[in-house]
């Protein structure tokens, strides 16, 4: 559902043709204003101007009359919905937009746990596709278990089980080739070692040869450390202007959280009464679960009776799961045009998870798809969002299309 779909004839639609006749008036084209009316308006997006709007016709309108007239048919329109700028998921996110200068502690690392396995713990295979995934995923932090093999060479499995053995040297060669694919930042090799010291002196000759450069084997700068270096760290530090020095502070009124973060000043401050900061504090984050589209029916099966639960993974107080009714019969294009709600009171450590059952399994629900994303990598408005498998192998065009909106 992106804009490799460009020149496909569009399917029928009625939850997207709805959404465009309410902006084209008397369900003709949709002009560039109209367009931008809806864009500022239902996709909450202040900073969109006319520019951007005409971009917008320029990529996805495939009229070239209609494209001159600065309008958009309904099949443009529904290619721009079905594309990466209606994506639930805010690209901006997909590149790194934290600062990452602060020491490695501050952050939270994404890691993985019996890295080697692909199967359960006690008679998995432990293979090495298994680091290569993880890494891919932007994984940083990688669990070898190493023990004891044959002929002086250490290996990876979970011990004391039936799981099968993979080389240590072949693990770390596996590390080295794909460790910076997906991501420049340092990846933490996390080893449970259950090695004599014969085997571990192999084990570090490995890491040392193979690794070379890529092994950081002394602090920064050579000097003692007082604290654990940044993600940045071996890149220079830059020093403020001296111009951009101030002595007095500014006062400005508060807008809002976001507005704050892209906008004030360093030297600026804000005042808020304490019955607001707490109101502020709250996030009541609601969702308009209104349809499915191309819903994968599992093998065997005649047809499903869909529905989608939304859970929230946070900090205890945040966790929650809600779900719509189920849909008879109904994988093409389910429509459930139910909301939900959920005050969230750390957003930065919440995961918003979707998932599609089917209500029709004769021993329990059974799992359709699924998708994860960060509560703040949320893009308001109305989205798309992209299905995967139970593995994360996207089943696309299988996808949902929400409402989202932050009180």
């Amino acid at each position: 559902m992106t804009a490799k779909g460009k020149g496909k004839a569009p399917s029928r639609r009625d939850d997207i043709q709805l959404i465009f006749s309410c902006y084209a008036p008397r369900g003709k084209n949709l002009s560039a204003q109209g367009l931008l009316d809806f864009i500022q308006k239902e996709q909450m997006n202040s900073q969109a101007d006319m520019k951007a709007v005409e971009q917008i016709i320029e990529n996805y309108e495939i009229n070239k009359t209609v494209k001159s007239k600065k309008s958009m048919t309904f099949g443009g329109f529904l290619r721009y919905m079905e594309s990466e700028d209606c994506s639930v998921n805010n690209k901006d996110h997909k590149k790194v937009y934290h600062d990452m200068d602060w020491a490695l502690c501050h952050y939270f690392i994404s890691s993985s746990h019996n890295t080697y396995l692909t199967g359960d713990q006690l008679v998995g295979k432990s293979h090495l596709h298994a680091y290569v995934s993880a890494l891919r995923r932007g994984c940083r932090c990688l669990e070898i278990d190493c023990w004891d093999g044959p002929d002086q060479e250490p290996v990876v499995y979970h011990g004391y089980t039936l799981t099968s053995k993979i080389l240590f040297k072949e693990v770390i060669a596996t590390i080295e080739q794909h460790a910076f694919e997906v991501s420049p930042y340092p990846v933490i090799l996390s080893l449970e070692n259950h090695c004599t010291p014969l085997q571990q002196e192999m084990m570090a000759e490995y890491l040392k040869t193979i690794l070379g450069e890529k092994l950081l084997d002394m602090t920064i700068n050579d000097t003692f450390a007082k604290e654990l270096p940044s993600p940045e760290e071996k890149k220079i530090a830059l020093a403020m202007a001296l111009s951009d020095l101030v002595i007095y502070t500014k006062s400005v009124h508060f807008v809002s959280f976001k507005h704050s973060i892209t906008n004030q000043k360093f030297y600026e401050n804000t005042s808020l009464a304490e019955a607001k900061a707490r109101k502020l504090a709250m996030n009541s984050v609601c969702m308009q679960v209104i349809s499915g589209y191309h819903l994968p029916v599992p093998r065997g099966s005649k047809g499903i009776d869909p529905y989608v639960r939304v859970e929230i993974h946070g900090v205890s107080a945040d966790n929650a799961k809600k779900q719509t009714n189920y849909v008879k019969q109904n994988a093409m294009s389910p429509r459930w045009d139910e909301t939900m709600t959920f005050a969230i009171q750390v957003p930065d450590l919440a995961l918003v998870r979707f998932i599609v059952e089917d209500q029709n399994a004769i021993m329990a629900n059974e799992f359709i798809a699924q998708y994860t994303l960060h509560l703040t990598s949320m893009n308001p408005g109305y989205r798309w969002v992209p299905l995967l498998s139970k593995e994360g192998i996207s089943l696309d065009p299988a996808s949902l299309f929400i409402y989202v909106w932050f009180s």
